[in-house]
């Protein structure tokens, strides 16, 4: 973690007013309008940056700021400064469309836009940014830039393996799968992390085969295009917004409430978030109902009193 941060402060000292004009064009104009959970997948208070020409311009952290002012700035900047690149998870880019169709900002310089998002959600932005190019793949804090390509080449699809990444596909018995088949996403390179600290067992089981095991599910087409599938049954987590919400987490804090005998939580498919949590409950009999639980708070990363859906019913069916 330590590496890490002084990698990031060295990253921030950098005097880019000192390159020379041709580097300076080359170093795209980046804006960070993220909640920085994501710079550099582990600085979860760090801030956001927006460089420009060399200059880094500080973004207010997406949890201190109203989501449409953080948006009304957010294009104010790249208007003003002219930003050329940013990058992107839901619900961010729906934000900013929403507060473009309220306030009109001219955001024509904007080339490159990276992450993950809705398709509708994708092909809306393209429209309001026809000289932009959106580029679509494949990561996760354990391995970084697996695929990349841009999400017109083949919508929907995570893109093709980076130049610098080997991506196979395995089965169940970690033998390869055929072209067309789901098979979990296997990967070598640079950019695969080193272990789990202080985890042998699942370090040993994650590197089997000497492949980087993601525990997501995908699937090759004949041009080589990698398409997204599900997480295995084992490795199960939802991800609204692109961060890692563990089921087996929200039940625990569900349970706790008296009027819960059983939960079973699951990520539904949202427009905003990418993916919504939805928790079905079983109540107690008696003077409790479903707006008894309605606003459970689970004290979770994001809680689904805002960030998903509580249902109940009779009974939780087990298979």
């Amino acid at each position: 973690m330590k590496e890490t941060i002084r990698f990031v402060e060295q990253m921030s000292a950098i005097e880019y007013g000192s390159l020379s004009e041709p580097a300076l064009e080359m170093a795209e104009k980046l804006g960070a309008p993220l909640t920085v959970l994501h710079v550099v997948h582990d600085l979860g208070d760090a801030p956001g940056y927006y460089s420009v020409k060399g200059r880094k311009k500080q973004l207010r952290r997406m949890e201190d700021v109203a989501a449409d002012m953080l948006s009304e700035f957010t294009l104010k900047m790249i208007e003003q400064e002219k930003g050329t690149v940013f990058f992107n998870f839901a619900p961010i880019l729906k934000m900013l469309l929403d507060q473009l169709e309220k306030t009109p900002f001219d955001i024509s310089t904007v080339r490159n836009v990276g992450g993950l998002d809705h398709r509708e959600n994708i092909e809306r932005f393209l429209q309001a940014a026809p000289n932009a190019t959106f580029w679509a793949g494949f990561g996760q804090t354990e391995a970084m830039g697996v695929t990349r390509s841009p999400f017109n080449e083949r919508p929907g699809s995570a893109g093709k393996p980076s130049t610098v990444a080997q991506v196979a596909l395995f089965d169940d018995y970690d033998q390869p799968v055929p072209v067309g088949t789901p098979g979990e996403i296997c990967v070598r390179s640079p950019g695969v992390f080193l272990g789990y600290w202080g985890r042998d067992e699942d370090n040993a089981y994650t590197f089997r085969n000497g492949w980087h095991h993601t525990g997501d599910i995908g699937r090759f087409d004949e041009d080589g295009y990698l398409w997204y599938v599900k997480r295995k049954a084992e490795k199960e987590l939802i991800k609204p917004g692109g961060e890692n919400v563990y089921p087996a987490e929200v039940e625990k804090a569900i349970l706790e409430h008296e009027a819960v005998v059983e939960a079973s939580v699951i990520g539904v498919s949202d427009t905003q978030w990418g993916e919504a949590i939805k928790a079905v409950c079983v109540l107690a009999t008696g003077k409790y109902n479903a707006q008894t639980v309605a606003g459970i708070s689970t004290g979770t990363k994001i809680d689904t009193e805002h960030a998903g859906m509580i249902t109940t019913g009779d009974h939780i069916a087990h298979g």
